[in-house]
């Protein structure tokens, strides 16, 4: 079994926002193949399939909508707040980092 690490949730809470591979790939700056890779390891690792896609009414055929689990959107909401954290804590480094180098 491959370790869960806080990119595979960081990527969770991403798709659940979005409830779309290649729009958190944008976002995420990764190609979509990489997010649904990852999300399918994580999927593996909790035994959970945490989305379920759906055609979505109204729109051509193929496309689909991507409902999150109970699991997942539990595990999202529980990472947002650690996400904001380290983006808080790479922004205070970066500053650090520029500080350090106008001295």
């Amino acid at each position: 079994m491959k370790i869960v690490n806080l990119n595979h949730i960081g990527v969770l809470a991403i798709c659940v926002k979005t409830r779309n591979y290649t729009e958190a790939a944008r976002i995420l700056r990764r190609r979509q193949p990489t997010v649904s890779i990852t999300i399918r390891t994580l999927a593996k690792a909790l035994g959970d399939p945490l989305f379920h896609q759906r055609r979505r009414r109204g729109t051509r055929r193929g496309s689909r909508e991507m409902i999150p689990t109970p699991l997942a959107i539990e595990l999202a909401g529980l990472a947002w707040p650690l996400i904001d954290r380290v983006a808080t804590l790479e922004a205070a480094l970066i500053n650090q980092l520029i500080t350090n180098d106008t001295k």
